[in-house]
């Protein structure tokens, strides 16, 4: 086949640029979003508390309006939802149950979001005009649904800017991988990235198929989020109140707080239930649980942690819920406790890394001179085990002995303290006193699993 270049063109131009020289495109939500937006999420399990983390979190969507189509309002997280926003007059809630009662897009209000969830069975005409012009009216919409190939193709997939994907199953992938990656890499490729993005539960991939074009015509010298700009759009107080009032709604709910505590045991329940109002400072806010209001969840850290009966489950891990490890994981000033309790507790810390910067096992323990981490984890953390020599056994095939003389335990409260010490035994042994190597290379050691060296 041949290409040949005619001597006579028609030059196409950028007309755009004419009418938005003299004005910068102005962000309307986080960095994370487009600004104008046509999405869909998809997956069997997770869709509305992403949808509503994008509603609250400051990073998040902002917005004047919300509209929602769906056939279950009923469940818990959208009511709740209605009952946030009818106590902040600066946003508007509209629910709609059956798609005759949606309104054209040339009649929504600017600077909306409209939710569409669960109804992928129902009449779809209206939802396509939302997804083709909604955004000359700065509303934008999210289409939720279960199963990626039962969205229409026409005008809504095709209109898809953003993308948010729970794990799919070969066939929805392919049809994903089809339509908006294509060319940018092979299809076994977006398997491996997708499975690696999958590996954990309710965790999702993101596809911004404007994200090239927002870093090309990012503008160094603009800022979106000036208080001129975002007053035209809805101040950023109005955003944070909220944000405020739904988390503050949430842990005052007592319909709400009461259908989440009776999930678990006596013993869990009693901690849980203290701590979800606590303002007296008697739970560990540092270390220790905090309450995901947004995905129902007790969180360690980044760790999810679950109740099974009294068992403890740190992202899957079950530990023996006794007394003592409860007061341990949720108190500041943890009592009765016994060993096996602080022996497992030392274990969670281990796998969470909560007592760390970031919860980055390759961090340093944070610096905190709180009664729980001086006597409680900076213990255990730098716990160093002085080795007993019971006499020297030479040869070849020699076996460790086994005595009646415990072992003994130093515990220290500061790292410093640690330090101070491997320097003294350092100077007494080049003082000529020898039997120190092993305080030292347990010394020596113990820093190295802190990370301090």
């Amino acid at each position: 086949m041949g290409l040949s270049k005619q001597k006579n063109v028609v030059q196409v131009k950028n007309l755009d640029t004419l009418f938005t020289a003299n004005y910068p495109t102005r962000q309307r939500h986080g960095r994370l979003l487009p600004t104008s937006i046509r999405c869909i999420i998809t997956g069997s399990s997770g869709k509305t508390n992403v949808m509503l983390s994008l509603l609250i979190d400051k990073n998040g969507l902002r917005f004047d309006n919300i509209y929602i189509y769906s056939k279950s309002l009923h469940q818990p997280k959208y009511q709740f939802l209605q009952r946030v926003l009818e106590t902040i007059p600066q946003v508007k809630y509209f629910a709609f149950k059956e798609s005759e009662e949606i309104l054209d897009p040339s009649q929504a209000c600017e600077n909306s979001i409209f939710i569409f969830d669960d109804v992928a069975t129902d009449k779809q005409n209206k939802i396509k005009e939302y997804f083709s012009m909604g955004r000359y009216k700065s509303v934008d919409s999210f289409y939720l649904c279960q199963t990626y190939a039962c969205i229409p193709k026409h005008l809504i997939r095709d209109n898809a800017n953003f993308l948010i994907l729970f794990k799919q199953d070969d066939i929805n992938l392919r049809h994903i991988y089809d339509e908006h990656v294509g060319t940018d890499m092979s299809f076994e490729k977006f398997k491996e990235m997708c499975a690696d993005c999958w590996k954990e539960k309710y965790s999702f991939l993101v596809i911004d198929k404007e994200i090239s074009r927002r870093l090309a015509e990012a503008d160094v010298d603009y800022d979106p989020f000036t208080e001129e700009e975002n007053q035209e759009i809805q101040t950023e107080k109005s955003f944070q109140q909220f944000r405020d009032e739904y988390q503050a709604m949430i842990k005052r709910d007592p319909e709400r707080v009461d259908e989440f505590l009776e999930q678990y045991d006596m013993t869990p329940r009693v901690y849980i239930d203290g701590l979800i109002p606590d303002t007296t400072g008697e739970y560990d806010t540092t270390t220790g649980v905090h309450f995901d209001p947004v995905f129902n969840k007790l969180k360690l850290g980044n760790s999810t942690l679950d109740i099974d009966g009294k068992d403890i489950l740190v992202d899957g891990i079950r530990y023996n819920g006794t007394a003592g490890l409860y007061e341990l994981i949720f108190k500041s000033k943890p009592r009765g406790y016994k060993k096996d309790d602080l022996d497992r507790y030392r274990d969670i810390l281990n796998s969470t890394n909560v007592h760390r910067r970031g919860y980055d096992p390759k961090q340093q323990i944070k610096g905190n001179k709180g009664y729980k981490h001086v006597h409680i984890i900076n213990p255990l953390m730098f716990r160093s085990r002085a080795s007993t020599v019971t006499g020297g056994i030479g040869g070849r095939g020699q076996q460790m002995q086994l005595t009646n003389i415990p072992y003994q335990y130093v515990y220290w409260n500061d790292v410093n303290e640690l330090v101070d010490r491997l320097k003294l035994l350092i100077a007494s042994e080049q003082a000529g006193h020898t039997g120190h190597n092993n305080e030292i290379a347990s010394i020596i050691e113990e820093l190295k699993e802190s990370g301090v060296i």
